[in-house]
């Protein structure tokens, strides 16, 4: 037990690698730059044994970043993370943060980014958040939290406040919270009562074939792009009591297509923002399992956007009296419209607009692969569904394609007669 005070700048210097010796409980107090300067991997040295860091001019333990390697925990203190050139704060191994800790980021580029073999831990209380933050309160200042290819199960982040991130990263899906894929591995999270705030674009960012093993009760506001940005795949693993509101542009940016289909039950909850449905690879979103469109839901088309049905797929949007769903265009160009290829669907107070960008011209298009073998397509439509935008409404191709009400202007095949594929109520 040591007490190290009253120094021109640190109460201690501690290089890497170092062998630290005995059982802390040291004291640093009336340090004009503060209680202690290191690397991220050797925190634990400094704060070994509960040593005391209160009442030095400067309030931070300053860290230079580099690779953590070995499990540690930072269970207490602030600290202030350099940004030297060339240098990145990777987590290779186990690294849990204590309620109360604050982490401060200098550099625009910098990220705490945690990688295959590496887990981050970062768990607070309601009393005793930990902040993650730059040291400018100004959006963009640092680059953020990334988990990349890091799949362990200890990755939870609770009662956490993520704040002025986004910065300096060609990745256009930058955010305060980054989860993705690397080398094969798709990153593991759970974050819960979470707060991710004031970032340069997005609040959160979700990449496709990561595991979002929980995501509730987070509140994602103040975001210049918008609270969330995920692929479509992962909607389903975000619940309903997360807030999203209050953000520059308020909108959830859906990444969609072909590659980033539907294919397990999915649904789409109202959480008072629009969601902006955009292109990834292709036009074409492909459903081939259950998609529900809650009521209140506001989707938002990128041009020439289709939702492709197929396979036994089915789109179930049905409102209320009180909360309409609606499909319109994000922008002002028009979407194409749905399609359903052996494909069902379920309409019910929703108004379709500024569709019928397709080569049909058509809002809704009913096909099917084998005229003689169900599935076939089947759609129920309500006189509570509204229509515009479309050179026809409906286009029905050949063979079993149905719908349960009809909204004209309706195209049906040569010889056909309305009847044989309008079906009553």
């Amino acid at each position: 037990m040591t007490a190290l005070r009253l120094s021109a700048g640190y109460g201690l210097s501690l290089g890497t690698p170092t062998d630290f010796a005995g059982n802390g409980n040291n004291t640093y107090t009336g340090n004009a730059l503060g209680p202690a300067y290191t690397y991220a991997s050797e925190v634990e040295h400094v704060l070994a044994g509960a040593s005391g860091l209160a009442g030095n001019d400067l309030p931070d333990v300053v860290v230079s970043p580099n690779t953590i390697n070995n499990d540690t925990a930072w269970p207490f203190g602030t600290f202030r993370i350099e940004d030297p050139s060339g240098q990145n704060f990777n987590v290779r191994a186990a690294l849990q943060l204590g309620p109360g800790v604050r982490v401060a980021f200098e550099g625009v580029g910098e990220e705490l980014r945690v990688v295959a073999g590496g887990s981050l831990a970062a768990l607070g209380t309601v009393a005793q958040p930990i902040v993650l933050t730059g040291t400018q309160q100004t959006p963009g200042h640092w680059a953020g939290v990334r988990f990349l290819g890091s799949d362990s199960q200890n990755n939870r982040l609770e009662n956490v406040v993520v704040e002025y991130a986004g910065g300096d990263e060609p990745d256009p899906n930058r955010a305060n919270l980054m989860v993705e894929f690397d080398g094969g591995i798709g990153s593991r999270v759970e974050v819960v009562n979470s707060i991710f705030r004031h970032g340069e674009t997005y609040g959160v960012y979700l990449e496709l074939d990561t595991n979002i093993a929980e995501f509730s009760g987070n509140t994602l506001t103040q975001n210049i792009l918008g609270p969330l940005s995920i692929d479509a795949p992962l909607v389903r693993d975000i619940a309903g009591n997360n807030q999203m509101t209050g953000n520059v542009i308020d909108e959830i940016t859906v990444h969609a297509g072909t590659s980033r289909g539907i294919a397990e039950a999915t649904t789409f909850l109202d959480f008072g923002v629009p969601y902006y449905i955009k292109r990834a690879n292709s036009t074409q979103w492909v459903i081939t399992a259950g998609l529900t469109i809650s009521p209140g839901v506001v989707l938002q088309m990128d041009p020439a956007m289709f939702f492709y049905v197929s396979d036994g797929g089915s789109l179930s949007a049905t409102g209320t009296p009180n909360s309409e769903i609606i499909l319109e265009k994000h922008g002002t160009d028009p979407w194409a419209g749905i399609t359903f290829f052996d494909g069902s669907g379920q309409f019910d107070y929703i108004t379709i607009s500024d569709g019928g960008a397709g080569p049909n011209g058509a809002i809704l298009t009913l096909e099917t692969i084998d005229n003689d073998n169900p599935p076939s397509s089947l759609v129920s439509l309500t006189p509570n569904v509204t229509m515009s935008g479309g050179a026809y409404n409906i286009w029905f191709g050949l063979g079993d394609t149905f719908t349960t009400g009809c909204i004209g202007a309706v195209r049906i095949p040569p010889g056909d007669t309305v009847s044989d594929h309008c079906l009553p109520g």
